[in-house]
C-alpha cells in the first residue's frame, strides 16, 4: 500500500468513527469514538510490526507491548 492509499485508508476509518450516527448520548458517542479511534492506531502499530518484523530487533516484545495496550483500551469502556 503506498502512502496516498494508506492516508485515504487512515481517514476514512476516523471520519466513519467520528461522523457515525449510533443513536448513543454525545457523551457516550464521544467515549466511544475516541477509544475505537485510539483502536485503529493500535491495530496499525500491530499490523506494521507484524508486517516489518526483520526491521527490528525487538518486534514480539513491541507487538506484545500494543496487544496489551489494546486490551487495556478495551476496558475503559
Amino acid at each position: 500500500m503506498n502512502p496516498i492509499e494508506k492516508a485515504k485508508e487512515l481517514f476514512d476509518k476516523y471520519h466513519y468513527q467520528i461522523c457515525n450516527d449510533n443513536g448513543m448520548s454525545e457523551n457516550e458517542s464521544s467515549l466511544m469514538c475516541a477509544r475505537n479511534c485510539v483502536l485503529i492506531v493500535v491495530d496499525e502499530m500491530i499490523y506494521f510490526l507484524n508486517d516489518h518484523w526483520q526491521e527490528f530487533f525487538s518486534w514480539k516484545s513491541d507487538i506484545k507491548f500494543w496487544e496489551d495496550v489494546k486490551s487495556e483500551i478495551n476496558k475503559l469502556t
